[in-house]
């Protein structure tokens, strides 16, 4: 969502997110992939310099 000058939001798609939901099944598939996912995340999220960036968009990151 981007809050526009005007107060209202519009709604924007991301290239990330273009078939997370597919992304994410074929790495569960794999005896560890939660646990990959929460590895990557946790990377992402440290070395994140954009304070501004919100965690979903990291989620994305590590996906």
């Amino acid at each position: 969502m981007k809050n526009c000058k005007d107060g209202r939001y519009s709604f924007e798609f991301r290239e990330m997110s273009k078939n997370i939901e597919y992304k994410l099944n074929e790495i569960l598939e794999y005896e560890d992939g939660w646990k990959d996912i929460r590895e990557e995340y946790l990377k992402v999220k440290n070395n994140n310099r954009d304070i501004n960036k919100k965690s979903f968009v990291l989620y994305l990151e590590c996906i």
